[in-house]
């Protein structure tokens, strides 16, 4: 699947909201420091490619959406670790690793992780799960 990179910044926020409730239109748009037109349009194109429900301001991840950003999440975690692995420190290897998390197919990250020793954790100390 292609996301754009505002698409995955607003993947991210989504997904990784921990409310019992469904996060905003607003919520995401503050999040993001982008203007609420903006934001509603990262939506329209995020349901379109079934990433995520919308109804009334309120915006909830499908089952298909949390796929896609658990697979982000490993792919970041593990560029993390290489790019900490060759020298990196911790803070640059994340900013490194969110321009290019979305990019990469999951048989490449899996080769990449089983290349950089299967590690349990990425250099913040987040879980790596397969």
């Amino acid at each position: 699947m292609y996301l754009t990179k505002r698409e995955r910044d607003c993947l991210m926020v989504i997904g990784d909201n921990k409310n019992d409730f469904p996060i905003r239109l607003s919520d995401i748009s503050k999040k993001m420091k982008l203007s609420a037109p903006t934001v509603y349009n990262l939506l329209k194109r995020l349901k379109d490619k079934g990433l995520i429900n919308e109804n009334r301001g309120l915006v909830i991840i499908t089952s298909f959406g949390k796929e896609i950003h658990s697979n982000i999440i490993f792919a970041h975690r593990c560029l993390e670790c290489l790019f900490n692995e060759i020298g990196l420190d911790k803070k640059f290897s994340c900013n490194e690793a969110s321009k290019i998390d979305y990019l990469l197919n999951n048989e490449l990250i899996i080769k990449l992780y089983n290349h950089i020793g299967r590690p349990k954790t990425c250099p913040h100390g987040k879980p790596l799960v397969v």
